[in-house]
C-alpha cells in the first residue's frame, strides 16, 4: 500500500508544482512579507477573506497553555468546483495522515505561520521527489470546514528541513501573532478525480489533461495578535 501511495504522488506533484503559485523559503509568500507588520495585526482572533469566489473564515483559539485550535472554513460562491491542497501527510516516523498535520514556520517579528499548502522548497535542497497534499474537494455552492488541534508549546514544521540534532538546546518563548495560508487549486474540463482507502479513510487526488493547467492559489488569512508559545532549538 504504501509504495503505491508514494508512486502515485511524485506523479500528482508534478502535476500541482506545474500549476500552483509556491511560496518563499520562509513559508511566507513574498507580497506578504512587509516591514512592520506586528504592527497591522487583527485584535480579534476571527478573520474572512474573499477571493476567486471563496470566502475563507480562520479563528485562533488558546485553551490555556497546552492547546491551540485553528478552524476554517471555505464557502465557494462560485461555479466551478474548488480542491483544497489541506491533506497533508507524514511519512517519518511512519506514514499518517490526519487533519491535525500542518506546516508550522517560525518568522520575524514573533510571528507564527501556519500552511496546509504545496511545500516550498529550500533553495540548498534537493528533494528526489516533491511533496504535494491530498486535495478536499469542495463543490461549487458548498462549504468544508475543519479544525486543528496543536499542541503546546508550538514546534517548527516544515518539509524537506533536516531534523535537528537531540543534543540541541531548548527554551519557550513568546511569540506574539498568528496566521493561516490555504492553498487551492480549481477543477478544469477533463479533470479525472481519483481515490483510494487508506486504513478507512477516502484520499482524492486527480490529474488533467495533457499540458491542462488548473488555476491556483492561496488564502491567506491576515495576522492574528494572540501569544503563543512556541519551543526553539539552539546551540547553546
Amino acid at each position: 500500500m504504501m509504495g503505491r501511495v508514494s508512486r502515485k504522488l511524485v506523479g500528482f506533484a508534478t502535476v500541482l508544482f506545474a500549476g500552483m503559485v509556491i511560496p518563499s523559503t520562509g513559508g511566507f509568500p513574498a507580497e506578504f512579507k512587509i516591514p512592520g507588520i506586528s504592527n497591522a495585526m487583527k485584535e480579534s482572533n476571527m478573520s474572512t477573506v474573499e477571493q476567486d469566489g471563496l470566502i475563507f473564515h480562520v479563528q485562533f483559539d488558546l485553551f490555556g497553555d497546552n492547546l491551540l485550535e485553528c478552524t476554517y472554513q471555505v464557502r465557494n460562491t462560485g461555479d466551478r468546483d474548488c480542491y483544497l491542497l489541506n491533506r497533508i501527510y507524514k511519512t517519518y516516523p511512519r506514514w499518517n495522515i490526519n487533519p491535525d498535520i500542518i506546516y508550522v514556520y517560525f518568522q520575524e517579528y514573533g510571528i507564527v505561520h501556519l500552511m496546509k499548502a504545496i511545500p516550498p522548497v529550500p533553495p540548498d535542497v534537493s528533494p528526489t521527489s516533491l511533496m504535494a497534499p491530498y486535495v478536499t474537494p469542495v463543490r461549487a455552492g458548498q462549504v468544508f470546514s475543519e479544525t486543528v488541534h496543536l499542541e503546546l508549546p508550538l514546534q517548527e514544521y516544515q518539509e524537506y528541513a533536516l531534523r535537528e540534532p537531540q543534543e540541541k538546546a531548548q527554551k519557550v518563548e513568546l511569540y506574539k501573532g498568528i496566521y493561516l495560508t490555504l492553498g487551492y487549486m480549481f477543477k478544469v474540463e477533463g479533470t479525472v478525480e481519483k481515490t483510494e482507502i487508506y486504513q478507512g479513510d477516502t484520499l482524492m487526488s486527480f490529474v488533467n489533461p495533457p499540458g491542462i493547467l488548473s488555476p491556483s492559489g492561496l488564502l491567506v488569512s491576515p495576522v492574528v495578535a494572540l501569544e503563543i508559545p512556541v519551543l526553539i532549538r539552539y546551540n547553546p
